[in-house]
């Protein structure tokens, strides 16, 4: 690393690599890398949103992705990266960092070992098909069909075997499995139950647009041709809208409807490696960090990745010719001083 530095590379860190740092059980690998660290001139890191001059995380570059569309009101993703990118990254010495990680390491240890176990939750749950749907279009949907009590009932019931019997045959591990099939189900039932409405009955159209409604999804974004995992992209990203509206203080969540997921530099990198992520056997527990940190590769000059990455991140640009233009040099490699051999 000292001898990239010296070649003017600045190394860039965010918030998720030093909760990967302090996931290693080994105190001494920990402060290796701590010291590692220390001896960098300068590194650049996320800047924090609401936290100025503090390492941010992935969520901090949707936010930037964010502010850069409502100001600029530009509907062009390349300008919302360009101007993004301007104000996304902070530079400091090494040390500065390392004094940080030391001060607070009593803090980050558990934090990371907390973050470990539930990344390898769900990166294993994800995997399941929860309604044995995702590939399903809408327009197959009966619009006239009825959704009553009883059929939002007979859906618990067949979700909670369906989940017992994905968990086990997918192995996950840290969770009883009949109780969390049962659990996740039941809250299932009492959402589907609020979007039904207080007579519990409504027609599949009325409850799809409902359900889009109560997301913040215009139901115009949604046509016969959608399927229903582009749906739960949506939802997802309209989640992420509000945790990134609070956080810009804005006076009220921003929807989907008003920033469009395919404006957003980060998520059309993060969906289109998710999907291909969820298509593989079986997850590995760092998949889910690989997927968030790709999204740097829109704004660093060099992303390294692991091979599984690198691949996913192949596919997507040969089938998707706004995110090939949008993610700059990613190269896989096993150690940072390879990067001195490759000709960029």
């Amino acid at each position: 690393m000292t001898e990239l530095s010296l070649r003017r590379w600045i190394p860039v860190i965010s918030f998720e690599n030093i909760i990967e740092l302090f996931q290693h059980r080994n105190a001494q690998t920990v402060n290796s890398r701590v010291s590692m660290f220390a001896k960098l001139p300068q590194i650049a890191h996320i800047d924090s949103v609401q936290h100025p001059g503090f390492p941010g995380s992935i969520a901090d570059v949707l936010a930037r992705e964010v502010r850069a569309f409502l100001s600029a009101k530009t509907s062009d993703v390349f300008s919302v990266a360009e101007s993004a990118r301007s104000r996304l990254f902070a530079f400091c010495g090494g040390r500065k960092i390392a004094n940080w990680l030391r001060r607070d390491m009593a803090v980050l240890w558990p934090l990371a070992q907390q973050d470990h176990a539930r990344n390898k939750f769900l990166s294993s749950v994800s995997h399941i098909d929860i309604m044995r749907a995702g590939n399903k279009k809408i327009g197959k949907l009966r619009a006239d069909d009825r959704v009553d009590r009883a059929a939002i009932a007979r859906h618990r019931a067949s979700l909670t075997k369906h989940m017992k019997t994905e968990l086990r045959a997918r192995g996950v591990k840290g969770v009883g499995h009949d109780a969390f099939a049962e659990q996740f189900a039941l809250g299932s039932e009492a959402r589907l139950l609020a979007i039904a409405g207080p007579k519990g009955h409504c027609t599949v159209g009325e409850f799809v647009n409902k359900s889009l409604r109560s997301n913040g999804i215009d139901p115009a974004q949604v046509n016969g041709n959608t399927t229903v995992n582009e749906i739960a992209a949506l939802t997802g990203f309209s989640h992420k809208l509000k945790v990134v509206s609070r956080a810009l203080g804005l006076h009220r969540p921003v929807t989907p409807s008003e920033i469009p997921i395919d404006k957003c530099p980060s998520e059309i990198v993060q969906s289109g490696i998710e999907r291909r992520r969820r298509s593989a056997p079986r997850a590995q527990s760092g998949d889910l960090i690989d997927s968030n940190l790709s999204v740097l590769a829109c704004y660093c000059d060099i992303t390294i990745v692991d091979k599984r990455t690198n691949e996913y991140i192949r596919q997507l640009r040969m089938q998707n010719g706004v995110a090939n233009a949008l993610i700059r040099k990613v190269v896989c490699l096993s150690k940072y001083v390879d990067l001195l051999s490759e000709k960029f």
